[in-house]
C-alpha cells in the first residue's frame, strides 16, 4: 500500500510541474503578455528564440514599439488547433481572435490564424518562428 502512495504522488508532482514550461503554455502566455503590454526587449527572451529573436532584437527602440503597440487591440480567444510535437521541435497551430477598439466602441473583430515552431532549449521552451497563415476581419463599416 506505501509503494502505491508514493508512486501516486511521484506522478502527481510530475504532472504538476511538467506542463508549467510546455510549448503550449509558453505559446498562450506570450499571446496574454503582448496583449497586456507586458513583453520588452529585456524580457523577451524568456519567450523566443533562434530566428524570431534575432529579428526582435534587431529591431530598434521606435521598430520594437511599433511591434510592441497593440493600444487599441482587446483579445478575446486563443484556440490551440494542431499540435505535431517531436522530441525537441514542436508546430503549434493557434488562432487569436481580438476586437479593434475606439474609444468604447468596438470597430471590427479579427481572427487571425498563424504556424508558431517551438524549441527546446536548456532554458525550456522557447517560439522561434511564427509563421501566419490567414486573417478574417468582420465589421458593419467598411474598414
Amino acid at each position: 500500500m506505501r509503494f502505491f502512495s508514493y508512486l501516486l504522488c511521484s506522478f502527481l508532482l510530475l504532472s504538476c510541474t511538467s506542463g508549467m514550461n510546455s510549448p503550449e503554455k509558453v505559446l498562450q502566455s506570450f499571446a496574454q503578455k503582448r496583449f497586456n503590454k507586458e513583453i520588452t526587449k529585456e524580457n523577451m527572451g524568456e519567450f523566443v528564440d533562434g530566428k524570431l529573436l534575432e529579428e526582435l532584437s534587431s529591431m530598434s527602440a521606435e521598430e520594437f514599439n511599433s511591434y510592441n503597440e497593440i493600444d487599441d487591440l482587446r483579445k478575446k480567444r486563443f484556440k490551440i488547433t494542431f499540435k505535431r510535437c517531436e522530441k525537441t521541435k514542436c508546430f503549434i497551430t493557434y488562432i487569436i481572435s481580438y476586437d479593434t477598439v475606439e474609444g468604447n466602441e468596438v470597430k471590427f473583430n479579427t481572427e487571425t490564424k498563424k504556424i508558431a515552431e517551438l524549441v527546446s532549449t536548456e532554458k525550456g521552451w522557447r517560439i522561434s518562428e511564427i509563421t501566419h497563415l490567414k486573417t478574417f476581419h468582420d465589421s458593419k463599416e467598411s474598414i
